[in-house]
């Protein structure tokens, strides 16, 4: 069961190396679907295959966070910058590769 009270996953060592300006902490907000993380259903290909891909809550996030994230998805894109914030915005989350974070669950659900 996941962790509801501590509802953040940790960045892995390749997520750090994606993600770690806009999260220096290396906490990442999930959005969750009542008790569990949301998964993105829609399937991702990538040249290596499908990615799974989990919802990092978009209104948990400092403006700071958001802004840089918008800066850097504009880049890579090639978009405007306000259309991204207001995608994320309307969308209430952001995609992020399941690999780059450690997922945290309640360990009293195993035992």
């Amino acid at each position: 069961m996941f962790a509801p009270n501590n509802p953040y996953f940790q960045l892995s060592e390749e997520g750090k190396a994606e993600w770690g300006d806009v999260f220096p902490d290396g906490q990442v907000p999930i959005a969750t679907d009542g008790d569990v993380p949301m998964v993105i259903p829609e399937a991702f290909t990538a040249k290596d295959g499908t990615l799974r891909m989990c919802a990092v809550d978009w209104q948990k996030l400092t403006s700071e966070q958001q802004h840089q994230i918008c800066v850097n998805l504009a880049s890579i894109f090639e978009a405007v910058g306000v259309d991204v914030r207001e995608h994320f915005d309307s969308l209430g989350y952001i995609p992020m590769r399941i690999d780059y974070v450690i997922e945290a669950y309640d360990l009293r659900f195993f035992i």
